[in-house]
């Protein structure tokens, strides 16, 4: 075990996890935390166990919760609550509201985006954490779906798949199978 986290080490873990993640949200289990998070009560009359994908759901944020504890205590060489204090649960909130709750991607871009702005606003440390509140209640106001969210992932993988088949010079299936049909005689079966 390396005494301290490296980049690559950190990298590696936030794919695995995002791949995890991507691959639980297209399952049945991601379907009914979706359903859940949506409609407790429309959840429950698709006969989707509450309190069980509810415990399910706690337990996997506190095992990557952990995982993140694990990384930092690891960056740190040295861990105590003190670290974790008002401060540190404002700048994580801020982190997961801006980004966006219902995508995994939305609270690594409010992550990125707060860095960002926290390094260029440097000279403003003394006031971080009214800015984190102020940042908190604006994004609450004009925003509360934050800046990702599941539309909008939608449309940008539907995008990239168009690039995708655009750049390899594959026609997609449908566009294919009309072709196919046109130049075969067969037209449309009515």
């Amino acid at each position: 075990i390396p005494t301290h986290t490296n980049l690559a080490l950190v990298w590696v873990t936030v794919f695995l996890c995002i791949f995890m993640l991507s691959r639980l949200t297209r399952a049945r289990m991601g379907r009914a935390l979706d359903a859940l998070r949506e409609d407790e009560t429309a959840a429950e009359a698709m006969r989707v166990n509450l309190v069980r994908y509810k415990l399910l759901a706690f337990g996997a944020s506190g095992l990557l919760a952990g995982v993140g504890g694990v990384l930092y205590a690891h960056y740190a060489t040295n861990i105590g609550p003190d670290l974790f204090g008002f401060g540190m649960l404002l700048q994580i909130s801020v982190y997961a509201f801006l980004g966006g709750r219902t995508t995994y991607w939305g609270p690594l871009v409010g992550g990125l985006v707060m860095i960002l702005t926290t390094e260029w606003f440097r000279f403003l440390a003394d006031w971080r954490l009214l800015f984190y509140g102020a940042i908190l209640v604006a994004i609450m106001i004009l925003r509360p779906q934050g800046l990702v969210t599941r539309d909008g992932m939608q449309r940008i993988e539907t995008a990239l798949g168009q690039l995708m088949s655009n750049l390899v010079g594959r026609r997609p299936v449908e566009e294919s199978t009309s072709v196919a049909a046109a130049t075969s005689g067969e037209g449309p079966s009515n």
